[in-house]
């Protein structure tokens, strides 16, 4: 995709070829919504639901990412031409505390009642 010479990203990148990243943020994010409407009925203990959508919007951000223009100098992590941001980190962290809390949540649901 290329975008008017007189547009920001025109100004950018010129008339190099870049990725649309908002509209595969936005199809991610619909595709993680539709999902989450799907399995909403057979998740559990409340709260699971809403720790499964953000997990799953957290993980779809990584790879997506890299489809992103991001400064040379925010690199995080530069390894074998990759280069990590921080919100690629970021989003690694949440889905991980996401998990956690996920496992905690069904741990409690299984734990017998002390009333």
């Amino acid at each position: 995709m290329s975008f008017p010479p007189s547009s920001f990203a025109g100004l950018e990148f010129g008339n190099a070829k870049i990725h649309p990243s908002q509209l595969y943020f936005s199809l991610a994010g619909l595709v993680v919504f539709a999902f989450v409407w799907a399995v909403r009925k057979r998740t559990g203990p409340a709260g699971t639901l809403f720790w499964i959508s953000t997990m799953l919007y957290a993980l779809v951000r990584i790879p997506l990412d890299f489809t992103r223009a991001y400064e040379p100098e925010t690199a995080f992590l530069s390894a074998f031409g990759i280069e990590i941001v921080e919100s690629q980190l970021s989003s690694l962290a949440i889905a991980l505390f996401s998990l956690l809390m996920i496992m905690r949540l069904r741990r409690e649901s299984l734990a017998p009642s002390a009333a």
